[in-house]
């Protein structure tokens, strides 16, 4: 079963989930990072500190980002919750840009070992007399 981490993040610090949660699917971490944004939520408003700026990230045991949830999102009702279509866009959006991001870094990478072994060529080329 994946396992999904879940890091709480505030504009003063960051706090790793180190252990993680064994879920069946992106869906369900969804749905469990939700209740928890929600319970500590009102664990803070009632020591009347403000939750709003906090939000967690998700992640699979490859460290890679599915999905952020602002704390603002669950406490807002007005807002509809987020479908399991809703879900899967905004995953294979996610997805898709990393792929994007992932394959421009090897194009780069390319480049660059490409511009460092052209270097190297003209460093040993003998020094015209």
């Amino acid at each position: 079963m994946p396992r999904y981490f879940f890091h709480l993040i505030s504009p003063e610090e960051r706090s790793d989930d180190e252990s993680g949660c064994e879920l069946p699917n992106a869906e369900r971490a969804y749905l469990e990072v939700y209740q928890a944004a929600l319970d500590i939520s009102f664990e803070m408003l009632r020591t009347r500190r403000d939750p709003s700026a906090l939000r967690f990230e998700v992640m699979n045991d490859n460290g890679d980002l599915l999905f952020d949830l602002p704390f603002v999102e669950a406490l807002r009702p007005t807002r509809r919750v987020a479908t399991t279509s809703d879900l899967h866009t905004k995953l294979h959006r996610g997805f898709n840009r990393q792929r994007e991001l992932t394959s421009a870094l090897r194009d780069q990478f390319q480049r660059t070992k490409s511009t460092i072994q052209e270097t190297r060529d003209l460093l040993a080329r003998p020094l015209p007399r």
